[in-house]
């Protein structure tokens, strides 16, 4: 359960600096993790739908907005890193959206439910996800702080290794899918 200022901190320490104990602390690690930390972990957040990221939620209708083609304008929860699905009740479940200026949802559905990505306290990361949070961080900073592009390269390959691990972590945590009988699978014998 690390903070994000804990989290920066042990990127550093991967890079071979002194750990920080805050973004607002002087120096150059501390300059570089406030500028770098909020976007390169909103974009890590917004790589794909998270189990422990994923929120579910009843849309507040917007009465004075006007969306072009569309009967409804909703607005998007303050906490949306990105749109997954929009529920309306249909037999398929989901509902021809838009979404403008990331605002504001469009929709023909009455009363959609949303299924997004959301911006959450750092603390509420599961382990296997600090760690590539970090990994990512690490290999992120590397250039600004060290200069050295060639550790900067293979910090983006461990990077890599480790979201690839983390998301294997995540896709385990869900009911597994059942494969359905299907004639080209009962052709192959």
């Amino acid at each position: 359960m690390l903070s994000g200022a804990q989290l920066c901190a042990a990127a550093l320490v991967k890079l071979g600096e002194k750990p920080i104990d805050s973004l607002e602390q002087g120096g150059v690690p501390a300059g570089v993790a406030k500028v770098l930390y909020p976007p390169i972990r909103d974009a890590l957040y917004s790589v794909m739908p998270w189990s422990f990221l994923t929120v579910v939620t009843a849309l507040n209708r917007l009465p004075e907005a006007t969306p072009e083609g569309f009967s409804y304008a909703y607005r998007s929860p303050a906490s949306m890193l990105r749109a997954i699905t929009l529920g309306d009740g249909r037999a398929d479940g989901r509902a021809p959206y838009r979404i403008f200026s990331n605002r504001e949802i469009w929709t023909d559905a009455e009363a959609p439910l949303l299924t997004y990505v959301a911006r959450v306290d750092e603390s509420l990361l599961p382990p296997f996800f600090d760690l590539a949070l970090i990994d990512r961080l690490a290999a992120d900073f590397c250039i600004p702080i060290t200069e050295d592009a060639v550790r900067a390269a293979s910090l983006n390959k461990i990077a890599d290794s480790s979201l690839a691990r983390a998301r294997l972590a995540d896709s385990q945590q869900n009911t597994p899918q059942v494969m359905v009988d299907d004639t080209l699978i009962a052709v192959r014998g």
